[in-house]
């Protein structure tokens, strides 16, 4: 495994929850042995880890299910072998998710990602870096709308006071 490897030669270590591949606990368990396992280098005397995670922030909880359910449906069809990689219209997705089979997989192959309005998404990243020993986070979400994508960023920045002033144009 890369973690025994990156432990083994002192470096950074970097896990990516946001595959969803794995049982909610196994990135931590990684993690956890990662830090175990670290061997000082010349890199880096201590282990530096890093998590990325999947996130869907939206105004309101109901909002970020609507944006999330086409990451959710793309999940669900992946791990069950459908070929149409296209990630589908919110509209679409929530229609497929609401049917029962594909409420019980939605549940048990999306169950790693964060979704909801600001707090509820703050609450989540913090629980998550607790979970994996790290406070170096990384954050994805693939929407079907791209305007959908960027709000929930700048919501996730505004919720971590993260948003920086533009940088002065230069004349």
């Amino acid at each position: 495994m890369r973690f025994r490897l990156a432990a083994h030669l002192g470096l950074r270590f970097a896990f990516a929850d946001f595959f969803g591949r794995a049982e909610r606990d196994f990135g931590p368990k990684v993690s956890q042995l990662y830090r175990d396992q670290f061997k000082p280098s010349d890199f880096l005397d201590q282990p530096v880890s890093n998590v990325t995670l999947q996130v869907f922030c939206a105004p309101t909880d109901e909002e970020a299910q609507v944006i999330a359910s086409s990451a959710r449906l793309l999940t669900v069809r992946r791990r069950i072998g459908y070929p149409d990689p296209r990630i589908l219209p919110p509209e679409e997705s929530m229609a497929t998710l609401a049917k029962p089979d594909m409420q019980v997989r939605a549940e048990a192959f999306t169950s790693h990602m964060i979704v909801g309005s600001p707090e509820r998404v703050v609450e989540g990243v913090l629980a998550a870096a607790q979970r994996y020993g790290t406070t170096d986070i990384g954050i994805s979400g693939n929407t079907f709308n791209f305007a959908d994508r960027v709000r929930s960023y700048e919501l996730i920045a505004d919720a971590f006071n993260l948003r920086r002033s533009p940088a002065p144009v230069a004349h």
